[in-house]
């Protein structure tokens, strides 16, 4: 056999048979330690008196050194933990007197970087250089404390769970094996039995929601690769069907073989409740977005906290960041009704903060961000969070239209008092007006027997909840009955939700019904609340209720039914409480033998049917609406109208308005528009004679010729331009000139009467 040379790692130099080595074999066993030291994989430092003059290259990098030049010379307390000195002091002595290893202790070293590097070392004494030493080997001990405090953190969730009554699932995955070992929870979180679930990983991760899987995956890989923890949040869909919601955790350890072990806590019913508070929250945060009323909120400095848009449109702000974080009462509510300056300690909106009750003012001013101020009524109320007042919350309304009524109501009753004959009697209608607007009918005129019988109608069924329906022409004022009949009722605080059926696009008319889920159709890119759910505890009014599709009808027919509906993409059941007010202008009965409206639906709709008369059949209240309409336009465009014509009203009376209040009311808008002084100007020539009472005919003719003779003698004959008869009518002039023509009505001899006075001049 051939000798190996000596630079051959394998060599082994001969020992001599006196057992003393030659210099070169002491140089190449020497040679071959160090080889073997540098090659453990714990750290070795040797020092004496104090001071390091020996590290390993394992050393170097625990201590994070650029090299073993950075470390050797330094005294060992440099490196060594203040709080871990005594300790390690003790053991050294111990092991210099003894001669002998010291037991393993743990310790925590500083690094070059100032970071700390927990081991566990034993002592060594050894002579070096013929004087005592110590040769320390070190163990990196990181992960496995890391290990240990994350089995702390883990033993302390468990606690936790268990006091607070959780259902807690245990699991081992065996990541070599591939393989996974569960607690009976865990098979009832996953839907399994021992005997229908293989113990694959890969069945396991089937039973996860597909859009959660993915994250799942990455935070499996991501601890697989040295992550420090797993935790994950999914759902799991059981094998019936059923879902229910995991909070698992986990850690790796490496025992021989590489283990994920973890826990899956069932949050099934957190995240429902989570879901319900999220869907109220977005409910209410809806109406609170809708109602006409100011809100906002304060924190105990005054503070702005939030603000809806009602309050920046009152105050006259454009966006929520002109008001939050301001002093409101120095933004809007710093002066009294007579100017007087209102001390914040004096302010009654800071009841609800100082002393912990809510209140209610009248006889305030609320200042807009031009500079201007309008009256307000307010409500302020405390907030609480833990039985402590955090701020408060504060609604108001701007009551100029209501002190405006009022004073109107004073000025009425003092003329009532004054006027006589026929004065008297009209000021008495405009006072029973305003009562019948206390009654919640100041927006419909009338005192006609019919109009009367529909409003006595409306009085007897608003207490109750029973489902309306209101049938009549278009234009009658179908809505606002309904509208009143809500104001009456028990429900009059709730919200009154308007649907108007036949201005729907078919395809979208269920979904603003019943609302619809996120990707429940091709654009449903977000969640929707139905107007069903909207009115919950209110009114839902559908107007053109005959135009639902029969398609539609059977699930209307359900809410009526049974007070509860699913929305588009949903399985969740939503209950409501509503009360139903319905209106068409169409024959239902026709639709019924067509087949186009189901009759279970419509008898269900038209529990106690209200039917409203058209303006033909109560012209006795054409007056009356006519002086209502006229006094609201004049008032708009700041007109003052004192007159109406007696032949023009008698005109309107005769017209048979198939457009009915809707249209006089048009009509009268524009005659208002028309009219330069104080009296009403109506273009009657834009009526056409179709009623067969001749005598009005006749008065309509008549009224008309005299408009037209009129005003050709104030223009002198000339019909065009800015200041001529056809301007003055609000007709063209091409219009003027045939209407002429048919009453026979020339001009030329209003221009010959003004040639007469100019030659007379």
């Amino acid at each position: 056999m051939k000798r190996p040379k000596k630079n051959d790692p394998s060599h082994v130099p001969e020992i001599p048979s006196d057992g003393i080595l030659s210099l070169e074999g002491l140089a190449e066993s020497e040679h071959r330690f160090r080889k073997l030291v540098e090659a453990l994989p714990d750290a070795i430092l040797l020092h004496t008196e104090g001071k390091i003059v020996f590290v390993n290259p394992f050393c170097v990098r625990l201590l994070g050194a650029q090299g073993p030049e950075q470390l050797l010379g330094k005294d060992i307390t440099e490196i060594i933990n203040p709080e871990y000195l005594p300790a390690i002091r003790r053991r050294i002595l111990d092991c210099l007197s003894s001669g002998t290893a010291t037991p393993p202790m743990e310790a925590i070293l500083i690094a070059c970087d100032g970071s700390s590097v927990e081991i566990e070392a034993v002592a060594i004494p050894i002579s070096w250089n013929g004087a005592p030493a110590i040769e320390v080997v070190a163990r990196d001990i990181r992960k496995r404390k890391q290990a240990e405090r994350e089995a702390q953190k883990w033993q302390k969730r468990l606690e936790l769970a268990g006091e607070a009554g959780l259902r807690i699932g245990l699991w081992d995955w065996d990541v070599d094996a591939n393989t996974v070992i569960w607690s009976d929870e865990t098979y009832r979180q996953f839907g399994y039995t021992r005997d229908t679930f293989s113990g694959r990983v890969e069945d396991a991760l089937a039973r996860i929601h597909p859009e959660d899987r993915p994250r799942v995956e990455a935070a499996i890989q991501k601890v697989l690769m040295g992550g420090l923890e797993y935790a994950a949040q999914y759902r799991v869909v059981r094998r019936d069907g059923t879902t229910c919601w995991i909070d698992a955790h986990g850690v790796v350890l490496h025992d021989g073989s590489t283990h994920l072990l973890g826990i899956g806590i069932d949050i099934t019913s957190q995240k429902r409740t989570e879901q319900s508070l999220h869907e109220s929250e977005e409910k209410y945060l809806l109406l609170l977005n809708s109602t006409a009323e100011g809100i906002y909120g304060l924190d105990l400095q005054g503070n702005c906290t939030f603000c809806n848009p009602a309050c920046l449109r009152l105050l006259g702000y454009q966006a929520p960041e002109d008001l939050l974080g301001r002093n409101m009462h120095v933004v809007m509510h710093h002066t009294r009704v007579d100017g007087t300056p209102c001390p914040q300690r004096e302010c009654k909106i800071y009841v609800a903060i100082w002393e912990g009750r809510p209140s209610h003012v009248t006889d305030e001013v609320f200042w807009r961000a031009d500079g201007t101020s309008f009256p307000a009524e307010y409500w302020s109320y405390p907030m609480r969070k833990g039985g402590e007042i955090i701020g408060s919350v504060v609604t108001f309304l701007d009551i100029s239209d209501r002190q405006r009524a009022e004073k109107a109501l004073r000025q009425s009753e003092q003329k009532y008092r004054e006027l006589e004959n026929d004065k008297l009697a009209t000021e008495k209608l405009y006072l029973e007006d305003e009562i019948r607007s206390e009654l919640h009918f100041g927006e419909i005129v009338g005192e006609t027997a019919a109009l009367k019988q529909v409003l006595n109608q409306a009085r007897i069924v608003a207490p109750s909840d029973a489902t309306v329906l209101i049938l009549g022409e278009t234009g009658t004022g179908k809505e606002l009955v309904a509208r009143a009949i809500h104001r009456m009722s028990s429900r009059q605080n709730a919200s009154f939700i308007k649907l108007n059926c036949a201005a729907i696009p078919t395809g979208l008319l269920e979904s603003e019904l019943f609302g619809h889920e996120k990707g429940a159709f091709t654009g449903a890119i977000s969640q929707k609340i139905g107007r069903l759910e909207l009115a919950d505890k209110g009114t839902l009014f559908l107007d053109e209720v005959g135009e639902i599709p029969s398609e539609i009808q059977p699930k209307l027919l359900r809410v009526l039914q049974d007070q509860e509906f699913e929305r588009l993409g949903s399985t969740r059941t939503i209950t409501v409480n509503i009360r139903l007010i319905s209106a068409t202008n169409r024959d239902l009965a026709q639709s019924l033998a067509s087949r186009q409206f189901r009759s279970d639906l419509y008898y269900r709709l038209c529990v106690f049917p209200i039917r409203m008369p058209a303006l033909r059949e109560r012209k006795e209240d054409i007056p009356l609406l006519v002086r209502y309409f006229v006094q609201e336009f004049a008032r708009r465009m700041k007109k003052q109208i004192e007159t109406i014509p007696t032949e023009a009203m008698n005109a309107l009376v005769g017209w048979t308005w198939p457009g009915n209040v809707r249209e006089l009311e048009n009509f009268l808008e524009r005659s208002v528009i028309l009219s330069r002084g104080p009296i009403l100007n109506i273009p009657l020539l834009e009526l056409s004679v179709t009623s067969q009472d001749s005598d009005n005919d006749d008065t309509l003719e008549n009224l008309q010729r005299e408009t037209i003779v009129r005003v050709l003698r104030e223009t002198r004959g000339v019909l065009s331009g800015p200041q001529g008869a056809a301007a003055r009518l609000g007709m063209k002039r091409t219009t003027l000139q045939s209407r002429m023509q048919k009453l026979g009505i020339s001009r030329e001899e209003y221009k010959n009467q003004q040639r007469d006075k100019e030659s007379e001049n």
